[in-house]
C-alpha cells in the first residue's frame, strides 16, 4: 500500500465527519466513501480491513470526542488518560468499517465479486452487529447522517436506520463505478446502476406518499400550557 491510499482513507473519514452533527453536511453522506473504495481497488482483504480501519478511527475520533470531556468531567479521569481512552475506544468501533471491508474485499478475491455488489450487506449487518455485541454501541450508524433529509428516512418504519445506510453505501459504490469507469475506461456495470436507481427511486416516492399522508391529515386540536 502506498501514503495515497492512507490519504484517501482518512479523507473518507473526514467526509464521514461532516455528513453528521454539528457539521450536518449530509450530502457527503452519499459519496464519503468513494475515497476509501478507490483506495481498497485491487487490494486483498487485510489491506482493505487497514484501510477501512483507518477511515474507521478518524471517524470515530472526530464522533465521539465527548468522551473525553464526559471522562473528565464527570469521571475525574486525568486528561492525558481520557485522550488515551478515546483513541482506543475510536480504534475499537473501527473495527466495524474495517471488518465489512475485509469481508468484500475477500469476496472479491475468491468468488470474483465486486465490492461494491456486497460492500452495502456486509457494512448493514457490522452496523446490526455493533448496536448488541458487548452490550452494543448504535450510534453513528451511517442512516443517521440523514436525520434532516425527511423523504429520505422515512423508510426507517420498515428497515429500520439499516436500511438508510444500506442505501447509502450502495449510492457510494456506484458513484465510484461510474468514476472507475471513465477514469480507467472500464465497462460500466449497468445492472448494479440500474437496481440502485430502482431501489433510491421506490425509497423517495415512499418517502415522499408518507409525508404528503401526514401533512393532510388534521388532528384534533388542543390548548397547551
Amino acid at each position: 500500500m502506498k501514503v495515497k491510499d492512507y490519504l484517501l482513507a482518512s479523507i473518507s473519514g473526514l467526509l464521514l465527519i461532516l455528513s453528521f452533527p454539528q457539521w450536518n453536511l449530509f450530502a457527503l453522506a452519499w459519496v464519503s466513501l468513494v475515497p476509501l473504495l478507490w483506495a481498497v481497488r485491487g487490494k486483498d482483504a487485510s489491506q482493505g480491513c487497514i484501510l477501512g480501519a483507518v477511515t474507521g478511527l478518524v471517524f470515530n475520533l472526530g464522533l465521539v470526542y465527548w468522551v473525553t470531556v464526559s471522562m473528565t468531567t464527570y469521571g475525574k479521569m486525568n486528561a492525558a488518560l481520557s485522550i488515551l481512552v478515546l483513541i482506543l475506544f475510536a480504534a475499537y468501533l473501527s473495527l466495524f468499517i474495517g471488518a465489512p471491508v475485509w469481508c468484500s474485499c475477500y469476496v472479491e478475491r475468491r468468488q470474483g465479486i465486486a465490492v461494491m455488489a456486497t460492500l452495502p450487506f456486509f457494512w448493514t449487518a457490522s452496523e446490526y452487529i455493533k448496536s448488541w455485541f458487548l452490550t452494543g454501541f448504535p450510534w453513528e450508524n451511517l442512516g443517521y447522517s440523514q436525520f434532516l433529509a425527511l423523504p429520505v428516512i422515512q423508510i426507517a418504519d420498515i428497515t429500520g436506520v439499516y436500511g438508510i445506510s444500506f442505501l447509502l453505501i450502495l449510492v457510494n459504490g456506484v458513484t465510484f463505478v461510474l468514476l472507475e469507469a471513465m477514469a480507467l475506461k472500464k465497462p460500466v456495470p449497468y445492472k448494479l446502476i440500474a437496481v440502485t436507481i430502482l431501489l433510491l427511486a421506490a425509497s423517495l416516492l415512499y418517502g415522499r406518499a408518507r409525508l404528503e399522508r401526514y401533512n393532510r391529515q388534521e388532528g384534533e386540536k388542543l390548548t397547551v400550557a
